[in-house]
Protein backbone atom coordinates (compact mmCIF):
# COMPACT_ATOMS: atom_id res chain seq x y z
CA UNK A 1 0.00 0.00 0.00
CA UNK A 2 2.89 2.36 0.75
CA UNK A 3 4.28 1.80 -2.72
CA UNK A 4 1.02 2.95 -4.29
CA UNK A 5 1.15 6.28 -2.43
CA UNK A 6 4.67 7.04 -3.64
CA UNK A 7 4.87 9.91 -6.04
CA UNK A 8 6.52 9.34 -9.34
CA UNK A 9 9.52 11.53 -10.05
CA UNK A 10 8.75 14.44 -12.35
CA UNK A 11 10.09 14.34 -15.83
CA UNK A 12 12.58 17.06 -16.58
CA UNK A 13 11.19 19.58 -19.00
CA UNK A 14 13.49 20.29 -21.87
CA UNK A 15 13.82 23.87 -23.02
CA UNK A 16 11.57 24.53 -26.01
CA UNK A 17 13.23 24.13 -29.36
CA UNK A 18 13.43 27.21 -31.51
CA UNK A 19 10.84 27.10 -34.27
CA UNK A 20 11.84 27.58 -37.89
CA UNK A 21 11.83 31.36 -38.28
CA UNK A 22 11.36 31.41 -42.04
CA UNK A 23 8.31 29.16 -41.88
CA UNK A 24 6.81 31.23 -39.08
CA UNK A 25 7.42 34.40 -41.10
CA UNK A 26 5.76 32.92 -44.19
CA UNK A 27 2.83 31.67 -42.10
CA UNK A 28 2.45 35.10 -40.50
CA UNK A 29 2.56 36.80 -43.90
CA UNK A 30 -0.08 34.48 -45.37
CA UNK A 31 -2.44 34.88 -42.42
CA UNK A 32 -1.95 38.66 -42.39
CA UNK A 33 -2.56 38.72 -46.14
CA UNK A 34 -5.86 36.89 -45.68
CA UNK A 35 -6.85 39.30 -42.91
CA UNK A 36 -5.96 42.25 -45.15
CA UNK A 37 -8.16 40.90 -47.95
CA UNK A 38 -11.10 40.75 -45.53
CA UNK A 39 -10.32 44.30 -44.37
CA UNK A 40 -10.26 45.48 -47.99
CA UNK A 41 -13.64 43.85 -48.59
CA UNK A 42 -14.98 45.64 -45.52
CA UNK A 43 -13.56 48.89 -46.93
CA UNK A 44 -15.38 48.22 -50.20
CA UNK A 45 -18.66 47.72 -48.32
CA UNK A 46 -18.13 51.01 -46.46
CA UNK A 47 -17.54 52.76 -49.78
CA UNK A 48 -20.58 51.11 -51.36
CA UNK A 49 -22.86 52.54 -48.67
CA UNK A 50 -21.25 55.97 -48.88
CA UNK A 51 -19.66 55.90 -45.44
CA UNK A 52 -16.19 56.41 -46.92
CA UNK A 53 -15.42 58.48 -49.96
CA UNK A 54 -12.86 57.88 -52.69
CA UNK A 55 -10.50 60.44 -51.14
CA UNK A 56 -10.01 58.11 -48.14
CA UNK A 57 -8.67 55.21 -50.22
CA UNK A 58 -4.93 56.10 -50.17
CA UNK A 59 -4.91 56.79 -46.43
CA UNK A 60 -6.87 53.67 -45.50
CA UNK A 61 -4.75 51.61 -47.91
CA UNK A 62 -1.55 52.73 -46.17
CA UNK A 63 -3.04 52.08 -42.73
CA UNK A 64 -4.06 48.58 -43.82
CA UNK A 65 -0.54 47.91 -45.14
CA UNK A 66 1.09 48.93 -41.87
CA UNK A 67 -1.48 46.98 -39.84
CA UNK A 68 -0.87 43.92 -42.02
CA UNK A 69 2.89 44.19 -41.55
CA UNK A 70 2.48 44.50 -37.79
CA UNK A 71 0.09 41.54 -37.72
CA UNK A 72 2.44 39.38 -39.83
CA UNK A 73 5.40 40.23 -37.59
CA UNK A 74 3.36 39.62 -34.44
CA UNK A 75 2.29 36.19 -35.71
CA UNK A 76 5.89 35.32 -36.60
CA UNK A 77 7.09 36.44 -33.16
CA UNK A 78 4.70 34.39 -31.05
CA UNK A 79 7.53 31.93 -30.34
CA UNK A 80 10.85 33.02 -28.85
CA UNK A 81 13.62 33.67 -31.33
CA UNK A 82 17.36 34.12 -31.22
CA UNK A 83 17.08 37.27 -33.38
CA UNK A 84 13.48 38.52 -33.20
CA UNK A 85 14.25 41.61 -35.28
CA UNK A 86 15.28 39.38 -38.19
CA UNK A 87 12.15 37.25 -37.95
CA UNK A 88 10.05 40.44 -37.95
CA UNK A 89 12.01 41.72 -40.96
CA UNK A 90 11.30 38.47 -42.82
CA UNK A 91 7.59 38.55 -41.94
CA UNK A 92 7.20 42.17 -43.05
CA UNK A 93 9.16 41.54 -46.25
CA UNK A 94 7.18 38.40 -47.10
CA UNK A 95 3.91 40.20 -46.40
CA UNK A 96 4.78 43.09 -48.72
CA UNK A 97 6.12 40.73 -51.41
CA UNK A 98 2.85 38.78 -51.22
CA UNK A 99 0.83 41.98 -51.47
CA UNK A 100 2.87 43.10 -54.48
CA UNK A 101 2.33 39.76 -56.25
CA UNK A 102 -1.41 39.91 -55.56
CA UNK A 103 -1.46 43.51 -56.78
CA UNK A 104 0.32 42.53 -60.01
CA UNK A 105 -2.16 39.69 -60.59
CA UNK A 106 -5.21 41.89 -59.95
CA UNK A 107 -4.00 44.80 -62.11
CA UNK A 108 -2.55 42.43 -64.76
CA UNK A 109 0.72 44.34 -64.89
CA UNK A 110 4.16 42.85 -64.78
CA UNK A 111 7.10 44.88 -63.63
CA UNK A 112 8.45 46.64 -60.61
CA UNK A 113 8.01 50.33 -59.96
CA UNK A 114 10.01 52.39 -57.52
CA UNK A 115 6.99 52.68 -55.21
CA UNK A 116 6.82 48.89 -55.02
CA UNK A 117 10.45 48.78 -53.93
CA UNK A 118 9.75 51.40 -51.26
CA UNK A 119 6.73 49.37 -50.08
CA UNK A 120 8.96 46.31 -49.76
CA UNK A 121 11.55 48.29 -47.81
CA UNK A 122 8.79 49.72 -45.60
CA UNK A 123 7.60 46.19 -44.85
CA UNK A 124 11.09 45.06 -43.88
CA UNK A 125 11.73 48.13 -41.71
CA UNK A 126 8.41 48.03 -39.87
CA UNK A 127 8.68 44.26 -39.38
CA UNK A 128 12.21 44.58 -37.95
CA UNK A 129 11.07 47.39 -35.64
CA UNK A 130 8.15 45.28 -34.47
CA UNK A 131 10.59 42.43 -33.83
CA UNK A 132 12.81 44.70 -31.76
CA UNK A 133 9.91 45.96 -29.68
CA UNK A 134 7.74 42.87 -29.25
CA UNK A 135 10.12 39.97 -29.87
CA UNK A 136 10.85 37.49 -27.12
CA UNK A 137 14.47 36.47 -26.92
CA UNK A 138 15.15 32.76 -26.78
CA UNK A 139 16.21 31.67 -23.33
CA UNK A 140 19.91 30.98 -22.90
CA UNK A 141 21.04 27.42 -22.44
CA UNK A 142 20.87 26.02 -18.90
CA UNK A 143 23.96 25.47 -16.84
CA UNK A 144 25.66 22.21 -17.57
CA UNK A 145 24.60 22.36 -21.20
CA UNK A 146 27.34 21.88 -23.77
CA UNK A 147 29.27 25.06 -24.37
CA UNK A 148 28.39 26.62 -21.02
CA UNK A 149 30.85 27.04 -18.21
CA UNK A 150 29.54 26.61 -14.67
CA UNK A 151 29.22 29.73 -12.54
CA UNK A 152 31.47 30.22 -9.56
CA UNK A 153 29.62 30.09 -6.26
Amino acid sequence: MAAANKKRPRKRRLPPKEKNGVLLAVKGALLAGAATIFAMLFLAVLMKFGILGEEAIPTVNQVLKVAGILFAAWLALKHPAERPWFRGLLAGGFYMALSLVVSMIVTKTLGLALTMLFDLLMGCAIGALCGLIFGKKALPAKEGAPGKTPRAA
